[in-house]
C-alpha cells in the first residue's frame, strides 16, 4: 500500500502536464502562512501570522522561547501549472536547557483545469511532506477549487487522500480544508508599491479564517478505531468607521476515537484602530480577550482545561493590493491561568473586503 500510494503521487505530478495544453497566463505567484494560532508560544488571536513568528513567554516555570517559519510559496510556471512548495522550521527552548526543533519540506504539483473561468477555478494537487526532523515521508493527492472574493485574494477548498508517514502502516486519512491564499499576477505585482489601501467603513477584516476536517479510513492499531478530527477558525472583524474594526474570533476544534477525545471551544473578542487611510502603508493598534475551554478524556479520565488571556499590540500593514496586507506586529500577551506573560513579533497576511 504505501508503495502504490507514493508511486501514484509521483506519477500524477509527471504525466498531469501531458494531459492537456496550458491556456492561461504564467508568472502569477502564490502565496500562504501555515502558522498557527494554536500553535503554544507562537502567536496569539487580535494579530496576523502564518508566515513567521518569534516569541518568548515568562512565567513561574521556565521561560520558554519560540520561534516559528511557516511560508508557503509557488509559481505559475505555465498558465495552468503552479509548482512550489511549503517550508516549516519550528524551534522551542526552555531557559538553561537544550531546544527542540523541526524541520520540513513539502514540494506540490497543482494543475488548474479551467484557468480562464470568471472566478470558480478547478484544479488537482499532489504534495509530498519531507520532514527531517523527525525524519518521515508522507504525501496527499487529491482535487480542489480556488474562489476569488476579490482581485489576488482567493479561498482555496482542497479535499484529498493523505498520508503523514509511509513508515506506518495504515494511515491512510481523507481530509477536507479550507483557506484564504494570495495569487499576485503580474498586473497586481507591477502595482504593489503604489497600492493603497481600501479600508472604508464597512470594510470587512478576514484575515486568519480557515478551516478543516479530516478523519482516518484505515487505523493503525490493531483493535482501535480510527481518530478523526475537526476545525473550525473563522475571523471576522467590521469597520464601523473609516479607521476602528470590532469582530470576533471563534475556534471549535474536536480530535479523538473510541479510546480518547478533545473539544475545544474559545471565542476572542478584538478590536482594531487605524490611524490614517488610503495609504500604501498603514499603522495600527489593536487588543484581544480569549476566553478557551477544552473537555476531554484520556486513558478513562476526564479532564476540563480553561484558559482566559488578553492581549495587545500594534504594527504596521503594508499593502500589496487594496484587499490583501502584509501584517508585521510586535504584541504582549497574558494568560491569567497560567500566570505566564509573553512577548512576540508576528510576521503574517491580512484580507479585507470593502463595499462597492
Amino acid at each position: 500500500m504505501n508503495t502504490t500510494f507514493l508511486r501514484l503521487c509521483f506519477i500524477c505530478m509527471l504525466i498531469w502536464p501531458m494531459l492537456v495544453q496550458a491556456q492561461l497566463t504564467r508568472g502569477t505567484i502564490y502565496s500562504s502562512g501555515y502558522g498557527s494560532n494554536s500553535s503554544p508560544g507562537f502567536s496569539i488571536p487580535g494579530f496576523a501570522n502564518g508566515l513567521a513568528g518569534l516569541s518568548i513567554e515568562a512565567g513561574s516555570d521556565n521561560d520558554l522561547l519560540g520561534l516559528v517559519i511557516a511560508p508557503e510559496f509557488g509559481l505559475f510556471v505555465s498558465d495552468r501549472w503552479l509548482l512550489g512548495s511549503r517550508l516549516t522550521i519550528g524551534a522551542a527552548a526552555l531557559a538553561g536547557e537544550t531546544g527542540v526543533g523541526g524541520f520540513s519540506l513539502s514540494p506540490f504539483a497543482r494543475y488548474y483545469f479551467n484557468p480562464q473561468a470568471h472566478n470558480n477555478h478547478f484544479f488537482a494537487n499532489a504534495q509530498f511532506d519531507l520532514s527531517l526532523s523527525p525524519g518521515t515521508v508522507g504525501a496527499n493527492l487529491g482535487l480542489g477549487m480556488t474562489h476569488f472574493l476579490a482581485p489576488g485574494l482567493g479561498w482555496d477548498t482542497y479535499l484529498a487522500l493523505r498520508r503523514s508517514d509511509f513508515e506506518i502502516d495504515k494511515n491512510l486519512r481523507v481530509s477536507l480544508s479550507s483557506r484564504l491564499n494570495i495569487y499576485l499576477n503580474k498586473d497586481l505585482r507591477t502595482n504593489r508599491r503604489e497600492a493603497l489601501s481600501g479600508i472604508q467603513r464597512g470594510s470587512v477584516m478576514i484575515g486568519g479564517t480557515n478551516a478543516g476536517f479530516a478523519f482516518g479510513i484505515q487505523s493503525a492499531r490493531e483493535g482501535t478505531s480510527n481518530v478523526s478530527n475537526f476545525d473550525l477558525a473563522p475571523n471576522l472583524l467590521y469597520f464601523f468607521t473609516d479607521h476602528l474594526a470590532v469582530g470576533t474570533r471563534l475556534n471549535l476544534a474536536t480530535n479523538g476515537n473510541d479510546n480518547f477525545n478533545f473539544t475545544t471551544f474559545g471565542i476572542a473578542p478584538q478590536v482594531r484602530y487605524y490611524f490614517a487611510k488610503a495609504q500604501h502603508q498603514l499603522w495600527f493598534i489593536g487588543s484581544a480577550y480569549e476566553f478557551a475551554r477544552s473537555t476531554g478524556k484520556l486513558a478513562e479520565q476526564d479532564f476540563e482545561v480553561n484558559s482566559t488571556s488578553l492581549s495587545f499590540g500594534g504594527g504596521l500593514n503594508s499593502f500589496l493590493t487594496p484587499h490583501l496586507a502584509l501584517e508585521l506586529a510586535p504584541n504582549l500577551n497574558y494568560n491569567f491561568e497560567r500566570n505566564t506573560t509573553r512577548v512576540g513579533i508576528d510576521l503574517g497576511i491580512q484580507f479585507f473586503l470593502h463595499p462597492k
